[in-house]
């Protein structure tokens, strides 16, 4: 396990990478111990694991005074970050937003043109479609 210790405004923060199926107790006990020192402030989990913490392990590390963050896989895939971009360079990139396929812009065009005549309708697309992405372009 790897601890490190991040300066922040006069405190410290404690990070250690973890990688396994499920993390437990005896896996955090030297982090969590380690990073109870008086000078950090918190208490940072980086995992992808795919199961997060077992009980005992969610108990030792959310039971602490030192703010404690779990940073999981989900977080990492869901962020707007492009890591594919960060592990080859190193340089801090955001995703390309989404942009609105053609049957999209159809219906978006239907649509503005359907409001010139009337103050409301229906667009109906299948399922899987994009119609709430569609409808929060119109309401843009």
């Amino acid at each position: 396990n790897t601890l490190s210790n991040k300066k922040h405004q006069n405190s410290y923060a404690s990070l250690t990478p973890y990688k396994t199926s499920i993390i437990t107790k005896l896996e955090i006990d030297s982090f969590v111990a380690a990073s109870d020192r008086d000078y950090f402030t918190r208490r940072i989990l980086i995992d992808t694991s795919e199961d997060g913490l077992n009980k005992l392990a969610q108990e030792i590390f959310y039971g602490s005074s030192k703010q404690p963050t779990r940073i999981s896989l989900q977080d990492f895939e869901d962020s707007s970050i492009d890591w594919s971009s960060y592990f080859q360079d190193e340089t801090i990139k955001k995703k390309a937003k989404k942009s609105l396929r053609p049957h999209q812009l159809e219906a978006i065009a239907a649509t503005k043109e359907g409001f010139a005549t009337a103050d409301r309708g229906k667009i109906l697309m299948a399922c899987g479609t994009g119609k709430t992405f569609t409808a929060l372009k119109i309401a843009e």
